[in-house]
């Protein structure tokens, strides 16, 4: 797509950039897994929600408590939280 200014030049249009990477979270945010992650307590499902219990890495990872399937607490990164 283009857009033309008020010069009349034409520049290419510039969208957000929102992939995973550029995404940020914050605290007590519900999330939901994209994929499977490992936890101390073993793997939580793709699909499980949680809720966003502390924010590292400038907000492009963060830890999670899951309830469902059963207790857990994971690391996990921007990728690994559906759109």
């Amino acid at each position: 797509m283009h857009w033309t200014e008020s010069t009349g030049a034409t520049s290419p249009r510039t969208m957000p950039d929102t992939s995973a990477a550029k995404r940020t979270f914050q605290e007590l945010s519900r999330v939901t897994l994209s994929r499977p992650v490992l936890s101390e307590d073993g793997q939580v499902p793709a699909g499980s929600t949680g809720t966003v219990v502390h924010v590292w890495s400038s907000g492009t990872t963060c830890e999670v408590e899951f309830t469902k399937p059963f207790q857990a607490i994971a690391m996990v990164k921007a990728d690994d939280i559906a759109a």
